[in-house]
């Protein structure tokens, strides 16, 4: 009885030393990662802040933004939440929801490579619940940005980097690709002065997508059409 109180004890301990833990089990729950981080009425860094909320605060998704966009040189979803009564939108590079460290599976077609003062790899999908990187088109990503950095699983996505104009690999267009994504820092440019780059949208992987076989289920022989006449028996 006596070493049962302990393992309590112990159990409820840990729970309240880490907090972040208990968040990453509820999928609806996010946790404040940063101090004084705005609550605001809407989506956007121009809307009222209606409070502040602090590093380790916990509260509900209650929904999550269309477009994610860049903000001073984070790139991320808006969530609206709930917090203690209050019902506001909160910016999610500053949350446990952050797509820096929560990649995310995306079905989109590859439709075209282009390149100007920076490269330009863009896939398209048609999930109506997600439309992309803001500015950057309607259900379009753009993951050109992180060459670099992406993981390309033996597919190439351009004819030749240092060409300017289309680049665009034909036996590719329009196939559908199942990608994992997050963001990253950008790897700063060679001869610049930026240390520290804004974040884009990184392939973790990606492959091309294969629809499920649908397999018939096989009849029992019992159940095979008897073409013979004969009881039991079919040729």
């Amino acid at each position: 009885m006596k070493l049962y109180k302990i393992l309590c004890i112990g159990v409820l301990a840990a729970l309240y030393l880490i907090p972040s833990q208990v968040v990453a089990q509820n999928g609806n729950i996010l946790l404040i990662l940063d101090d004084k981080v705005n609550l605001r009425a809407k989506s956007n860094v121009d809307s009222e802040v209606t409070t502040i909320l602090e590093n380790g605060e916990q509260a509900r998704i209650i929904d999550q933004s269309l477009f994610f966009e860049t903000v001073g040189r984070k790139t991320d979803y808006w969530y609206k939440v709930k917090v203690d009564g209050k019902i506001g939108w909160v910016f999610g590079a500053y949350t446990s929801q952050k797509l820096s460290a929560n990649p995310r599976i995306l079905m989109a077609t590859y439709k075209n490579t282009s390149s100007d003062a920076s490269l330009h790899i863009y896939f398209q999908s048609q999930d109506l619940k997600e439309l992309g990187w803001k500015g950057h088109g309607i259900n379009t990503w753009d993951f050109g940005y992180a060459d670099a950095q992406n993981k390309y699983s033996g597919y190439k996505f351009y004819t030749n980097p240092n060409r300017t104009g289309d680049l665009t690999i034909s036996k590719y267009k329009d196939v559908l690709f199942e990608i994992e994504w997050k963001v990253a820092p950008r790897e700063a440019p060679k001869n610049s002065r930026e240390l520290i780059q804004k974040e884009v949208p990184v392939i973790v992987s990606i492959k091309k997508y294969k629809a499920p076989k649908v397999k018939t289920p096989k009849l029992p022989k019992s159940e095979k059409e008897n073409t013979t006449g004969v009881p039991g028996r079919s040729f």
